[in-house]
């Protein structure tokens, strides 16, 4: 059509899903069947790993466990391990906009229970076994043991003998809740096996998984707890430092890239071979923090800050060793450093650019679409900005005039016509790969925005029931043109109206 890979982001929990969030099975099955119908070869999903308290799943307490709230429950169902009414509990209203994480993680969480327990010595000896192949999540077990048993998953504020790992602490814990411990093994294999099995699904329609890498763990994580010696912490195990920008402190963790170079390069090189075990394709999000990355001392102020060399080149060469570079996607945008820049040209790494950024006034700016590099992929916006719609509703009158004229628009469009115009342009772009998000092919408004960074209370974003029905289908949008507007152009606008004309064939203004 456009020839262009073309993908769509959307985060599993995001999905349609009558059992309160997306999951595994029906949920991302109809997914892929509606990627596949429309010509989307590339499914985007934000990490699966667990999701901390406020349902951030960049900010994780076990990055490379996964997030047992995304498992399938019907199958166990129809094995007649669960009842259909046991599950319908989880039912939410259709017209529901977000996605009840507190009410999921209560029910789901026991109803996870009742399969273990019912399922008894076989789900018992799956977990060991997913423990004994699977050393992480053995930790991942024992974190979530510990966080039980004292109330308290900060571990710092363990007792010191398990605060430091002693490994006959270890052993003597390990046989005291074995069968706990099991349970956490058997809720990742049975994820792992459900994913696996979607992804056999979208691979059989032609469509590929990218996930998505989170740059730092969060202090109160497994990932620090098991290898404290590689961050930058004080002498109780608190950050001395944490990760940030100049106008954000992240409160995470961040690496001894300098003392700590070899332990640093085998946790990083594992971890991505861990996530690209899951995903066809991997994003590293604030990919410059693997090059250079800004330290902020505990205490202080994000602009008191200062940037630090971290594994460059020659921990890329090493990472392109063992992986193939072509399944890595780099964020590239923001702050770089001259050495982010030299990576990424250095192995030819797919970049990103997102279109909302590039209107703002510069006619060279180089995320225009004529501008765009080729080998990126085209962002008409990320989970972290406004919905294209959204974006428009509250650009000024600098930026829309600059929209107007970057496509020699005479007269006034609505700012769904704009959309639409933005879109179609990304297709046309010098760009390789095109995303689109969700929100945007629904011409939704800046009420659906999946995260606003800084604000709590994110990432509950849920596709309405009918959103395959509502969607603009890509291919459609060659038929788009624009004349001088009608008197009816304002209805044209809104937002079932305008998709359903442009999906049924129809030219629109």
């Amino acid at each position: 059509m456009f020839n262009k890979e073309l993908g769509l982001l959307c985060h599993i929990s995001s999905l349609y899903s009558e059992y309160g969030v997306g999951d595994l099975g029906e949920a991302s099955r109809k997914f892929i069947d509606f990627l596949a119908k429309d010509g989307y070869t590339l499914w985007e999903v934000l990490p699966l790993n667990k999701i901390d308290k406020s349902n951030c799943p960049y900010s994780s307490p076990a990055l490379m466990a996964q997030e047992e709230l995304y498992i399938d429950l019907i199958p166990f169902v129809e094995e007649g391990v669960l009842t259909q009414e046991e599950v319908d509990v989880l039912k939410v209203s259709h017209d529901s906009e977000h996605v009840d994480f507190d009410k999921v993680r209560q029910i789901k969480y026991d109803l996870l229970d009742k399969v273990f327990s019912r399922k008894g010595e076989a789900a018992i000896n799956e977990g060991k076994q997913y423990l004994s192949n699977n050393p992480y999540i053995k930790d991942y077990a024992f974190y979530r043991v510990f966080t039980n048993k004292f109330g308290n998953d900060d571990w710092t504020q363990w007792p010191h003998f398990i605060k430091k790992r002693d490994p006959y602490m270890l052993e003597s814990m390990e046989k005291e809740n074995e069968v706990e411990m099991a349970k956490y093994g058997f809720f990742q294999s049975i994820f792992n096996k459900q994913f696996k099995k979607l992804q056999e699904y979208a691979r059989s329609n032609n469509v590929k998984i990218m996930g998505d890498c989170a740059i730092y763990p969060s202090p109160n994580s497994v990932d620090v707890w098991v290898n404290q010696g590689i961050f930058k912490l004080d002498d109780n195990g608190l950050p001395a430092v944490n990760g940030g920008t100049l106008d954000q402190n992240w409160g995470t963790c961040v690496y001894r890239w300098q003392d700590k170079k070899e332990e640093v390069f085998n946790w990083w090189i594992n971890r991505i071979k861990n996530d690209l075990n899951l995903y066809d394709t991997l994003r590293i999000d604030h990919y410059t923090g693997l090059c250079n990355h800004y330290e902020i001392p505990a205490g202080r102020a994000p602009h008191e800050g200062y940037w630090t060399d971290g594994g460059g080149v020659e921990f890329f060469e090493r990472l392109f060793s063992q992986i193939d570079k072509n399944r890595i996607v780099v964020e590239d945008m923001g702050v770089m450093s001259n050495d982010a820049y030299e990576v990424r040209n250095r192995f030819d790494l797919k970049g990103m650019a997102v279109s909302q950024f590039a209107f703002e006034g510069d006619p060279d700016h180089i995320y225009l679409p004529h501008k765009v590099r080729k080998n990126t992929m085209y962002y008409i916006g990320t989970h972290d900005h406004n919905t294209l719609v959204g974006f428009l509703d509250n650009a000024d009158g600098r930026i829309i005039g600059n929209i107007h004229r970057y496509f020699w628009l005479q007269h006034h469009a609505t700012n769904s016509e704009l959309a639409l115009r933005m879109l179609k342009s990304m297709l046309h772009s010098n760009a390789d790969t095109v995303i689109f998000q969700l929100q945007d092919v629904l011409l939704q408004d800046n009420n659906y925005v999946m995260n606003r960074v800084g604000q709590s209370g994110q990432w509950s974003y849920r596709a309405p029931r009918a959103y395959e029905t509502f969607a603009i289908h890509p291919k459609n949008l060659q038929y788009m043109f624009y004349t001088k507007p009608e008197s009816s152009a304002e209805k044209i606008g809104k937002e079932k109206g305008i998709a359903e004309k442009l999906n049924n064939g129809e030219r629109i203004l």
